[in-house]
């Protein structure tokens, strides 16, 4: 929900930025007339929005359990390392999340499937196929979200751990699973 959120607002920033633009174009043509506060208070309100988007991220959830911090303080610090380190596109780039949403929609489809499957081989005709195939993409996707909300939680949790001490890998892990990840990191 988070970087949902950032894309709008940067979505929103465009637009606001645009417009004030168009709006400057326009008054510089008729030689006169003042730029609009609305425009003003718009570009105010976005930029403030968006700093407090910073803070909002499922990174800090990570900090909050590794080091006890309330959340806003883990969101302003997860935020901070992630830009000392030059992540900050981490932040709303959740290649994991979107790769494990296409398996939850896999599964879904396949639990979709499989519920037609069973329905009309326990209750024959009587089965309308729509609906069961529909029932069980639902719960298909209802149940592999929270099992795999699991795993975005963990691969999480080691982006967080290896941004804040990336030689701690290298102590207490294989050489070549260390040196790949921070040959990567470096990349």
């Amino acid at each position: 929900l988070g970087s949902l959120l950032v894309a709008v607002l940067q979505v929103m920033q465009i637009l606001v930025r645009l417009a004030r633009q168009q709006r400057e174009d326009q008054n510089r043509d008729r030689r006169g007339g003042g730029g609009s506060i609305l425009f003003c208070l718009l570009q105010f309100l976005v930029d403030n929005l968006e700093k407090l988007m910073e803070y909002i991220n499922s990174w800090a959830f990570v900090y909050v359990g590794l080091y006890g911090y309330e959340y806003w303080t883990a969101g302003h610090k997860v935020y901070q390392l992630f830009q000392a380190r030059g992540w900050s596109v981490i932040l709303n780039d959740h290649l994991v999340s979107r790769s494990l949403g296409t398996m939850q929609l896999f599964i879904g489809i396949l639990s979709g499937a499989l519920a037609v499957v069973l329905g009309l081989f326990f209750w024959g005709l009587t089965v309308n196929p729509l609906a069961t195939f529909i029932l069980g993409i639902v719960l298909g996707m209802i149940l592999s979200s929270i099992q795999l909300q699991v795993v975005t939680s963990a691969v999480e949790t080691i982006v967080v751990c290896f941004a804040e001490a990336p030689s701690a890998l290298l102590e207490n892990h294989p050489p070549e699973l260390s040196g790949r990840m921070i040959r990567a990191w470096r990349a």
